[in-house]
């Protein structure tokens, strides 16, 4: 009777788990989605090259060219972006026995969730200072839990060595970007377009990095759950 109890706990979970994940994977597309829509809701053509895609965000253009709609658009994906982002560093956390991490983990999720969520809550042109804290703050929560991330790997999918495979990309990329940085404030490059792309490089990394673990989840709770329910039918038909 404690064992079917058992398994019936442990059912709920993993479909749980699987739900969640689900919603995580929808919403990573969704985010990214809602990026791609503004641009091309943008009151003037969007130019990759010369627009930051904090620019998407702003209410009104720098000749007064009001941007409403496509300003809403941009930062509800930003703010989707910071919740997700913080339930999944979270949903790390619990994949870890070791308190420790399990606490960095929560604390770079919630840090970084609160920044990304406040990139859109304060679009530049109505609050500037504000808006660059907040892309400070989701950057260093991001970083941080992305390389906390590696040493919780227990039911999320993937392997201890994907996720070091993972961290390597992502020092690949600030490597590009420190190197665009140089490059930019020694006048070696020019400002426009370097400073949009150190931008794009890294949203992209963070993108698919989402996108990965979230599909990984997805399938390995959806396979989980699907041997649950083949291991319980013989229970059941000899019920």
């Amino acid at each position: 009777m404690r064992d079917f109890e058992a398994r019936q706990i442990k059912e709920r979970i993993v479909k749980k788990v699987n739900r969640y994940a689900l919603l995580l994977l929808v919403c990573v597309v969704a985010a990214g989605g809602m990026i791609f829509f503004a641009m091309f809701t943008y009151p003037i053509p969007y130019s990759w090259p010369t627009h930051y895609l904090s620019a998407l965000g702003l209410t009104a253009l720098k000749d007064g060219t009001p941007n409403l709609f496509t300003s809403l658009v941009f930062n509800a994906a930003l703010v989707l972006s910071g919740v997700m982002t913080a339930t999944y560093f979270v949903f790390r956390g619990k994949c870890s026995r070791r308190k420790p991490l399990t606490g960095l983990l929560w604390l770079a999720g919630i840090v970084a969730g609160l920044g990304l969520a406040g990139i859109g809550i304060f679009p530049y042109n109505l609050a500037p200072h504000v808006h660059d804290w907040c892309t400070w703050i989701a950057s260093a929560g991001i970083l941080v839990g992305v390389i906390a991330a590696a040493g919780a790997v227990r039911g999320t999918g993937t392997t201890l060595s994907e996720n070091l495979l993972w961290i390597a990309f992502g020092v690949f990329t600030l490597l590009v970007w420190f190197a665009l940085q140089y490059l930019r404030t020694h006048a070696m490059l020019p400002s426009t377009p370097t400073g949009q792309i150190q931008q794009k490089i890294v949203v992209l990394f963070f993108w698919l990095y989402m996108f990965w673990n979230s599909q990984a989840l997805y399938r390995a709770t959806r396979l989980r759950e699907q041997c649950e329910e083949e291991r319980d039918t013989p229970a059941r038909q000899a019920d």
